[in-house]
């Protein structure tokens, strides 16, 4: 036996006699457990150790933890290494490791499963041999290059891991300094270069690095930097000045220099974090959100802390200060309505509480104790509820339990997965972590029902191919089939993020009608659905005594589709392969509203095949609004989804409808130009194309050169656009869109001239009765999406200038704490620059 093979089975002997040990020494059978679901399900509590009698062992097998190699199985893992400058193949090292989902971007060396060396033509291939671990990260590192990563979600054996070409690029050693405006060294500053603007790659690189300036001013960043243009962001000072963005050449060293305001000292939150005891707690990292302004700091080694007033941050246009706290181990600190603080506060007071800690245990039926299990194991947020996952690294299996660890406080929700096949799921199990949270919770793992479902038609045809889930809810509320409910089996937490529900059994139809599956026993949603009959849902009971359903399903209408012409299909997204960018043909009932609502509306999907057919159905009686949904690269910077309408179907009842659909009006325009502001190119800027016409609206985000030019690809119709321009003081950007419109035909060519001005525009605000809004906070909103971070404040005659001045339509909104807003009605600057506008608002 290889040597490797030796210490891997030693190690699994080693986890069982540990395991072993662990039960004689602690394990008592509990005198109440948590059940398999029942819904509604209660909340599970603490479940305190008894003298009574050791439980019997069942499924003595080594959990989660114990690595068990299964030699055949392998997912294949390849790509090509390219040099990001030149396209020319590199040679560089590979690694993949297991990623727990914690906030490191790259997986250690010391828990590679898998390494290896791209050849002279830059291509690679891994196999990766499973050992029990869920999901994979790749990281692939070169001398003098930015290391490259991405992540694989739920990796299965007998997979294929394609990551296409990884173009790494050149790095350089970036430092700098912080001054004011008299040239004079600002410390304490927190400094981050962000990189935006690249469309979404399969492998990317760090693209934030942060660090702190020095009593002289100096930071250094530690780690290389990728070449290339970064945006800068600096807290713990007052409002940046510039520069707004520096470029990263490749190689060497890069420095550069940031001018940013004073703060006001008046302005500052100062104050102290403790945790529940009253003991300082340092280095906790905290921030400030409030009128129109941001502050970020973080707590000394005796617990104090100082937030200046800094850079300009959305109004939310509420009086006060959102303080929050984060510290590890620690819960996030958040105040609840009303009780925010206030700029130039002094001696706040932030009091943390410890994180809880909770240890899972298994028993079944007869109270034998259930040793191999996975959990899956996660948090409910307040708005829904939805599944929040938890990270890998927060749950450690250890002897027969599993121990969930930096637990906040509120509902949670887990899901406990047991490795004998004769057991079933159990769960969704709920409880509440916080003052009174369980050390211990004890789970009773129900035995698997063989459950038989016979599915006909009306006319008592059995219906074949028809898929059926069984639906939980994770929260208190039941099932809703409107909504998504991923599948349990080879399910992992992060699939889960989102969801208020899930499918604990699943089968499908063979050719008598007949889906036979295991179960847990149980109160359930029962959802089946295919593609020629109707969806059907109703509520039903999984017992052993009650080992078989039967439901009838109603024949619908099926659209049996052709997209032509053929060749034009791949620039619509058929050549993506990854699932959420396939082309697909989606149905909505007709009226039923825009996305984001799309999520209840759509009534069908079906994907588009390679030769341009799909099947989409079960379409319901009544007018269907169909949509295809394609993927477009556009430039460098911006690749979305599209989606383009085909028009309206009528669905009569039980049928099969052919119909063949030309897209030609949909292929993409190649869209040239030159961005000018104020008369002047905007050298290496951003801005959006917005398509007004047809709907949906689309934007999409272009960079333009140093000449101030773009390129990009863009769906016909009737554009608009919107300039991103730099706010002064910053960072941040004002979105001023544009009055000009264009319109793309398919597939053609367009040069555009894209040109803003800066113009200045000056409000005075009254109210009804001629009395000045001095002193006021204020907002300037339009339709077509006008923005400008940070607030304007009125004088104390109720003047206030505006610039840049929206074009079109806006409406002025003005802050009247303790009162309401008070909004304008709709307005619109006159021309020339400076103008002048006289606005009355209120009574």
């Amino acid at each position: 036996m290889p040597q490797a093979g030796r210490l891997l089975s030693c190690a699994v002997f080693a986890v069982l006699l540990l395991a072993a040990a662990a039960w004689f020494c602690w394990w008592r059978e509990p005198p109440a457990v948590a059940s398999a679901p029942s819904l509604p399900l209660p909340l599970a509590g603490a479940v305190p150790a008894t003298g009574a009698e050791a439980a019997p062992v069942r499924a003595a097998v080594p959990g989660p933890a114990a690595e068990q190699a299964i030699a055949d199985e392998k997912l294949l893992v390849r790509g090509r290494c390219l040099a990001a400058e030149s396209g020319q193949p590199l040679q560089v090292a590979l690694q993949v490791g297991e990623d727990d989902g914690a906030a490191g971007e790259l997986a250690s060396a010391d828990r590679a499963i898998a390494t290896g060396t791209s050849g002279s033509d830059g291509r690679f291939e891994l196999g990766v041999a499973f050992a029990g671990q869920k999901d994979l990260r790749l990281v692939a590192t070169a001398a003098d290059r930015a290391a490259m990563n991405c992540r694989r979600d739920g990796a299965q054996a007998g997979d294929v891991w394609d990551v296409g070409d990884v173009r790494l690029p050149l790095t350089a050693r970036v430092s700098g300094e912080v001054i004011d405006a008299t040239g004079e060294a600002v410390s304490g500053a927190q400094v981050m270069l962000v990189m935006i603007g690249l469309a979404p790659m399969t492998m990317t690189f760090r693209d934030q690095h942060t660090a702190s300036s020095d009593a002289r001013g100096r930071f250094v960043m530690t780690a290389p930097m990728a070449a290339g243009e970064w945006w800068l962001q600096v807290d713990g000072t007052g409002a940046l000045r510039n520069p707004r963005k520096t470029h990263v050449p490749p190689g060497g060293e890069h420095f550069v220099r940031i001018e940013v305001e004073r703060p006001d000292p008046a302005q500052a939150i100062t104050g102290r974090v403790v945790d529940d005891k009253g003991l300082p707690l340092p280095d906790v990292s905290l921030s400030a959100h409030g009128e129109g302004a941001r502050g970020r700091g973080r707590s000394g080694a005796d617990g104090a802390f100082l937030l200046h007033r800094g850079p300009p941050h959305f109004d939310r246009g509420k009086s006060g200060v959102e303080l929050t706290a984060d510290a590890p181990l620690f819960e996030h600190v958040r105040p609840a309505e009303g009780q925010q603080a206030a700029w130039g506060q002094r001696d706040v007071v932030v009091v943390m509480q410890p994180l809880a800690a909770m240890t899972v245990r298994a028993i079944d039926e007869r109270g034998a104790r259930v040793v191999a299990f996975e959990v899956l194991h996660g948090r409910l947020s307040g708005t829904g509820p939805a599944w929040i996952d938890y990270a890998a690294s927060k749950l450690q299996y250890a002897g027969s339990g599993a121990r969930l660890s930096e637990l906040r406080s509120g509902p949670h929700v887990l899901l406990l997965l047991p490795q004998d096949p004769a057991l079933a799921v159990a769960g969704p199990v709920r409880f509440l972590a916080g003052d009174k949270e369980p050390g211990e919770l004890v789970v009773r793992v129900p035995d698997r029902v063989p459950l038989s479902v016979e599915v006909v038609d009306t006319a008592g045809a059995p219906v074949r191919q028809c898929e059926l889930d069984l639906l939980a809810s994770l929260s208190e509320a039941p099932a809703d089939t409107a909504l998504p409910a991923p599948r349990l089996a080879g399910a992992r937490s992060a699939q889960l993020r989102g969801s208020r529900q899930v499918s604990l059994a699943s089968g499908t139809t063979d050719e008598r009608g007949l889906a036979q599956f295991g179960a847990p026993p149980g109160r359930y949603t029962l959802h089946a659905r295919c593609v020629t009959h109707l969806k059907h849902t109703s509520e039903v009971v999984v017992a052993a005594s009650e080992p078989r359903l039967g439901i009838v399903l109603d024949a619908a209408t099926v659209l049996r589709g052709r997209l032509v012409p053929a060749d034009l299909l791949p620039v619509l997204g058929l050549a993506e392969t990854r699932p959420d960018r396939r082309l697909a043909v989606l149905a909505r009932v007709a009226g039923a509203g825009t996305p984001p609502a799309r999520a209840r509306t759509d009534v069908a999907r079906a994907e588009v095949a390679t030769d341009g057919t799909f099947t989409l159905g079960p379409l319901p009686r009544g007018v269907c609004a169909l949509r295809l949904q394609g993927w477009l690269v556009c430039s460098e910077v911006h690749t979305g989804s599209m989606q383009y309408s085909l028009g309206e179907l009528d669905a009569a009842g039980p049928q099969a409808v052919e119909r063949e659909f030309d897209v030609a009006a949909f292929a993409p325009a190649t869209v040239t130009g030159i961005v000018l502001l104020d008369g002047r190119p905007m050298q290496d800027a951003q801005f959006f194309l917005r398509r007004y016409d047809p709907e949906p609206r689309i934007h999409v985000r272009i960079a333009t050169g140093t000449d101030g030019r773009f390129q990009t690809r863009m769906p016909p119709g009737v554009l608009g656009a919107q300039l991103a321009i730099p706010s002064q003081p910053g960072p941040g950007h004002v979105i001023l869109p544009l009055p000009d419109r264009w319109t793309l035909r398919a597939g053609g060519t367009a040069e555009l001239r894209v040109e803003g001005e800066t113009r200045a525009l000056r409000l005075v605000l009254r109210t009804g009765d001629d009395k000045p809004l001095g002193s006021r906070r204020v907002r300037v909103e339009s339709k077509d999406g006008y923005n400008r971070p940070g607030v304007v404040t009125t004088d104390a005659e109720g003047v206030v200038e505006v610039t840049p001045a929206p074009y079109g339509e806006f409406t002025v909104h003005v802050m009247n704490d303790p009162g309401p807003e008070l909004v304008s009605r709709p307005l619109q600057a006159p021309a020339g620059s400076p103008a002048s506008l006289e606005v009355r608002l209120g009574g």
